[in-house]
């Protein structure tokens, strides 16, 4: 085939490309965001028609992926604002400072099995994010903004939440938390100072957590799995405790004010003082 790129314009090859991406369907506009088609081989200048055209397509486009396997692709500072992804797979790949707001993952794997790291997050925009029975474990969300995200049924085990925002400062002194992290493993996961006032917390499995500093003041951690060494590292106050095995806890070492507990549960608590508890 002749090769005509340097008779033809290349601002001419530009414009013909808006024109033709104004009529291309949603599945094609979709191939070329997955797969641009290289063209810089062919002249110099085209490089920024190739980069316009993936650019154009997201702006245009819903990003909607099933059943699709991303191997050590970089989403980095990329713009995925309520993408979907359901079925997917991502292996090495880096999210870092992408915009993931509102985005969607459901039933995803972030790691490969046999890797000791998963997926990059660092200070990535998740706010509203949801993940569901997605597999995230020894992931890096290090400054990553989770506010208002989801994560429900997911394997969080080994992530990293260094400085991760689950807050909204309305003042310097002023603020309020929203995360939701419901049934799932946080196990080995480092929380460490973490804001997760008033959030919803519940049915996860909290097994040598790293909640140094943290607070979760007036959270809902009903039916939670703790491992007896957290207790007393992080406030708890005002929090929901019911239906928690309360090993370990020692009550003359940790501020319980306002704590809610089950009836069975006081006579846990009671029991290393000999005390033993009746019923009514």
């Amino acid at each position: 085939m002749r090769d005509v790129s340097h008779t033809f314009p290349t601002h001419l090859l530009f414009f013909s490309a808006v024109f033709h991406l104004r009529f291309f369907s949603r599945a094609n506009r979709m191939i070329i965001a997955r797969n641009p088609i290289d063209l810089s081989h062919t002249h110099p200048s085209l490089s920024v028609v190739k980069w316009w055209l993936i650019s154009a397509t997201r702006a245009n486009s819903i990003m909607d992926y099933t059943d699709q396997i991303f191997r050590e692709e970089s989403f980095a500072n990329a713009d995925c604002e309520g993408a979907s992804f359901v079925r997917c797979k991502f292996y090495n790949c880096d999210f870092s400072r992408a915009n993931l707001t509102e985005a969607l993952f459901e039933d995803c794997t972030f790691i490969e099995a046999g890797d000791v790291i998963g997926c990059q997050f660092d200070y990535a925009q998740l706010r509203d994010a949801s993940f569901k029975h997605c597999d995230l474990s020894m992931g890096v969300m290090r400054g990553a903004n989770l506010l208002g995200a989801e994560f429900r049924h997911c394997n969080l085990k080994g992530v990293d939440f260094t400085r991760a925002q689950f807050e909204n400062y309305i003042t310097p002194t002023t603020y309020f938390c929203a995360v939701y992290i419901t049934n799932c493993n946080l196990s080995y996961a480092n929380l460490t100072g973490a804001k997760l006032e008033k959030c919803d917390l519940f049915e996860n499995r909290w097994i040598e957590t790293a909640l140094q500093g943290a607070t979760l003041r007036g959270a809902d951690l009903s039916r939670g799995e703790f491992s007896a060494d957290v207790w007393g590292e992080f406030d708890m106050r005002d929090a929901n405790l019911c239906h928690v095995d309360l090993d370990g806890l020692d009550i003359r070492r940790v501020d319980m004010s306002g704590v809610m507990i089950c009836e069975w549960q006081q006579a846990q608590l009671l029991a290393p003082f000999g005390l033993t508890v009746m019923p009514d």
